[in-house]
């Protein structure tokens, strides 16, 4: 390089700085012939002096175009400036060798076109909104097509490729947030065609590698770019659907836009994101429509957006199908968490909307729901869920018994007994598919329980001995057939009846409502029956049965009714011990019976033939007598009976 050639190109320069302000745009043709003359001379001599030349030359001509371009106003000299550098940049471009660097000249070629095509595109197109946005995707597709060319001819270094593919990814990028800001001043079908066109564009981009590279030639350094244009595809999609869907659809939008998502994935390897991001999406349809459900923004009628909600759980499970049919690995990658979070989505939507008297019921049918999915191996979840939604659902019942205390009315009544038949017949599936080994647990006392809790706020006292009552004797005979487990639970039911029967019935008697007690009493009877009869592995039956029986209806007697006549109840509970053990054979009863026997005729002494008037002191020796009769002859006709 020669001072003399470094000289004449400070000169060069000097001049057209000091040109600049005599002549204003006139400057920049000489210019661009300086710049053209320096890159001529070097491709004819091939000097470094001409080398320098033409590397200065060229960055004073894209600079000065670009300048004239962005601060002149409006004309055809826009088309001249732009010519002028076009041609600066093309002679260059063929001129390839900076010193002994191929990729420079490349470069800033690369930097002036694109930073041409900007200025040109904001002069005249920024108030434009639709032009706009596509000029920057055709910005894009140029830089696309241009790698694509030189890179079939081989002509560009890695770098100069790198830097054409992030131009594309920046163009496409900065035209999908065009797209996004200007939707408000956009319709819905200008909306439509855009997110359209904007896709086609950036799924052509993000396949060309297969649809240009028909040699095959192996890609370095950009061919992984192409992934961003699949984000760009979506974000496309979901600009559309917020800015063109009613709120209250979008959930099901998100739903469906997930399920395609996820479907994409699995065909291509260029959307290997799509994965999370279709997991995303689901988890964005769930959120807003549980935000939609709380806060009621919804401008549709109720039936809809349940109806929305219905449709939208439905597409998430299409979607878990998916999941668990991917023949990816990765594919399966939410499969175990993704039927905990519908699940819990179904019950935030349920505990939002639905009355309190239906959730039990439902609750029950979404663990039934879940039982059947988990059998029939359709949903990859622990079988412990199923417990859980049951235990939510009775949980729901119990605490909706206690807030309507005393105040159900008969669809109250449907709907919690409905459940609870519900969860029998659960637990009888369970028990069946022995498979499921961790649900294998004893059901009995958590139904009894909750049966007891429901029963307990909205019986009458007067009732609840009979409850009583009769759920132990439904608990004996589900031992005794081998269904239940625990025959403790029944003997805890007949305690609980004798106590109620002792202590609290007589506050609440009431003449009209003889027959009640009357049942209660066969009821107990009943049970002390099945106990003797069926169930013989009970060492401690005599102490537990017939005590508390005797007491306990002696004592409600005592309590609840005319001490002149008492004698006469007592002396008929004798005979009813006299017949129990005739039927059953146990010579027990006659003890106690005879026991009984001894305490009536003890008080008939000393107590009715003092203190009641003479009409009812008549009555009862005439009953007491005429019991005592009937005992004598019931023991003598079956005396063998008792040996």
């Amino acid at each position: 390089m020669s001072l003399n050639g470094i000289f004449s190109i400070l000169f060069s320069i000097i001049f057209f700085i000091s040109w600049y302000h005599t002549i204003e745009v006139s400057f920049y043709w000489p210019l661009i012939f300086l710049a053209l003359l320096w890159s001529f001379l070097q491709s004819k001599f091939k000097n470094n002096t001409f080398d320098l030349g033409r590397f200065v030359f060229l960055i004073i001509a894209v600079i000065s175009g670009l300048v004239l371009i962005l601060n002149e106003t409006k004309s055809y000299l826009d088309i001249l400036f732009a010519l002028g550098m076009i041609s600066v940049i093309t002679l260059n471009w063929f001129v390839k060798i900076f010193y002994k660097d191929e990729s420079l000249i490349k470069t800033i070629g690369i930097i002036g076109v694109n930073a041409l095509l900007v200025s040109i595109t904001y002069k005249y197109f920024n108030t434009i909104n639709i032009v706009g946005i596509f000029a920057c995707l055709g910005i894009a597709l140029l830089n696309h097509e241009f790698l694509w060319i030189q890179f079939k001819r081989k002509s560009l270094a890695k770098d100069n490729q790198v830097l054409l593919y992030v131009f594309c990814l920046i163009f496409s990028i900065i035209g999908s947030l065009c797209f996004l800001i200007e939707t408000d001043l956009l319709n819905n079908t200008e909306i439509a065609l855009i997110a359209v066109g904007l896709s086609v564009i950036e799924i052509y981009i993000l396949f060309a590698d297969k649809i240009r590279n028909k040699s095959n030639d192996v890609i370095s350094g950009w061919t992984n770019f192409s992934t961003v244009n699949s984000e760009l595809i979506l974000f496309n999609a979901l600009v559309f659907g917020f800015s063109c869907i009613q709120i209250d659809y979008v959930p099901v939008y998100l739903s469906a836009l997930a399920v395609i998502t996820f479907w994409i994935f699995q065909k291509t390897e260029k959307t290997k994101r799509y994965n999370i991001y279709s997991f995303v999406l689901l988890i964005s349809a769930v959120l807003l429509s549980v935000y939609l459900a709380v806060y009621e923004t919804n401008k549709v009628g109720k039936i809809i957006i349940y109806a929305v909600q219905a449709v939208s759980v439905i597409i998430s499970a299409a979607y878990s199908f998916l999941q668990i049919k991917s023949t990816k690995e990765e594919g399966k990658m939410f499969s175990a968490i993704l039927p905990i979070i519908q699940n819990l989505w179904i019950i935030a939507l349920l505990f939002i909307q639905v009355e309190t008297a239906y959730l039990p019921l439902v609750f029950m049918l979404l663990a039934m729901l879940n039982f059947g999915l988990i059998l029939y191996k359709k949903l990859d979840l622990v079988p412990e869920s199923v417990l859980i939604i049951g235990l939510l659902s009775i949980l729901t019942s119990v605490v909706y018994s206690i807030q309507t205390l005393n105040n159900f009315v008969l669809l109250d009544w449907i709907l919690q007994l409905s459940t609870i038949l519900l969860f029998i017949v659960l637990i009888l599936f369970i028990t069946k598919k022995e498979f499921i080994k961790s649900l294998q647990i004893d059901y009995q006392i958590a139904v009894n329980v909750w049966l007891s809790v429901i029963m307990f706020t909205q019986l009458e006292h007067k009732w609840l001995p009979v409850f009583w009552a009769a759920t132990a004797i439904v608990n004996v005979l589900l031992y005794y057939k081998k269904i239940g487990s625990k025959k403790e639970i029944s003997i805890v039911y007949y305690l609980l009846a004798n106590f109620h029967l002792a202590f609290v019935s007589f506050n609440y008697y009431q003449s009209k409502f003889e027959f009640v007690y009357l049942i209660i009493f066969a009821l107990l009877a009943l049970y002390i029956f099945i106990m003797y009869k069926y169930i013989e592995d009970f060492k401690f039956r005599n102490s537990i049965i017939i005590y508390p029986a005797t007491f306990s209806i002696g004592l409600f007697l005592f309590l609840s009714f005319d001490k002149g006549i008492l004698t006469f109840f007592w002396i008929l509970e004798s005979l009813g011990l006299l017949i129990l053990g005739i039927i059953l054979k146990e010579k027990y009863f006659r003890y106690v019976s005879i026991s009984l026997v001894g305490v009536c005729v003890i008080r008939l002494m000393f107590f009715d033939l003092s203190n009641a008037d003479f009409l009812i002191r008549a009555l009862v020796l005439l009953g007491v007598g005429v019991v005592l009769l009937v005992m004598n002859t019931l023991f003598k006709k079956y005396k063998d009976r008792f040996d």
